[in-house]
C-alpha cells in the first residue's frame, strides 16, 4: 500500500507490519484470471475485486493440488500458497489492494506450498528462473502460464510475478518424500523483508529492478 511515512506508526520501514500489494487485473472475459498469492489475504476475494459480480454469473475456484479447481464463494480469504481462479464472461479492469495477513509472531517461519508429482497450479514468489526456485525433496521440470495475470504496478519487472500464478511441473525425488515449495514469504515478516524476500528478483541490469522502501513514502506493492 502507498502512503507517506508520516503516517506510519513506525520509527523506520524495517519496523512497519502492515502491508500489502496493489494488482493490476485486466480481463477481456475471454480466459479466467488467476491471482497466485504467496502470502495469506487478510480480505476475502469479494473485498478485494468489488468490481466482480459473485452473486450474479462470476465464479472463483480454488486450485487443490490433490482434487483439482473447487468452487469457492466471495466470503473466501486466500491463504499464503493458494491460487484463486476468476471465470466471468464480464471484463475486468480494476486495480486492487491486498492486505498481507501479518501474523503477530517473534520468531519469522518459513511457509511452503505443496506440491504433487506432475503439473500444479501455484504462486511461485517473484523470478525471472524457475530454476533458481528451492523445492523440497523435488524438481521443477517445466513452467507455463494459461491463465490472465495480474500485473504489479511499481514493482521489478519478474518472468514469473509474487502474485501470479504458474503451472508447474514437479518431478518427485525417489524416496516419495512430501514436495514442497519455498516462495520466500515468512510469517512474521516485516514490510522490508517482504519486499527483498517475496517482491524482488536479482538485479539482470534492467533499471526499472531497482525497488526499496524509503523514508519519504513506503510503496509496498
Amino acid at each position: 500500500m502507498t502512503t507517506s511515512f508520516e503516517n506510519i506508526e513506525a520509527e523506520s520501514p524495517e519496523g512497519i507490519r502492515q502491508y500489502g500489494s496493489v494488482l493490476d487485473l485486466q480481463s477481456d472475459g475471454s480466459t479466467s484470471l488467476a491471482i497466485g498469492f504467496t502470502a495469506p489475504s487478510n480480505e476475502s476475494i469479494s473485498g478485494l475485486l468489488s468490481d466482480v459480480e459473485f452473486d450474479n454469473g462470476a465464479q472463483a475456484y480454488r486450485y487443490d493440488i490433490d482434487s483439482g479447481f473447487e468452487p469457492v464463494d466471495g466470503d473466501f480469504t486466500p491463504d499464503a500458497g493458494q491460487v484463486v481462479v476468476i471465470a466471468t464472461d464480464s471484463v475486468i479492469d480494476e486495480e486492487i489492494v491486498v492486505p498481507v495477513d501479518v501474523a503477530e509472531t517473534d520468531t519469522d517461519s518459513e511457509t511452503e506450498v505443496d506440491l504433487n508429482g506432475g503439473w500444479n497450479l501455484v504462486p511461485t514468489g517473484a523470478t525471472n528462473d524457475i530454476d533458481s526456485l528451492t523445492v523440497r525433496e523435488g524438481a521443477i521440470l517445466e513452467a507455463d502460464q494459461l491463465q490472465a495475470q495480474p500485473t504489479q504496478p511499481g514493482v521489478p519487472r519478474a518472468e514469473y510475478g509474487a502474485y501470479e500464478a504458474t503451472w508447474v511441473f514437479v518431478e518427485r525425488d525417489f524416496n516419495g518424500a512430501d514436495v514442497g515449495l519455498l516462495t520466500g514469504y515468512e510469517t512474521g515478516q516485516t514490510a522490508s523483508e517482504y519486499v527483498e524476500e517475496v517482491l524482488a528478483v536479482e538485479n539482470s541490469g534492467d533499471p526499472h529492478q531497482e525497488f526499496q522502501i524509503t523514508d519519504e513514502e513506503e510503496k509496498l506493492e
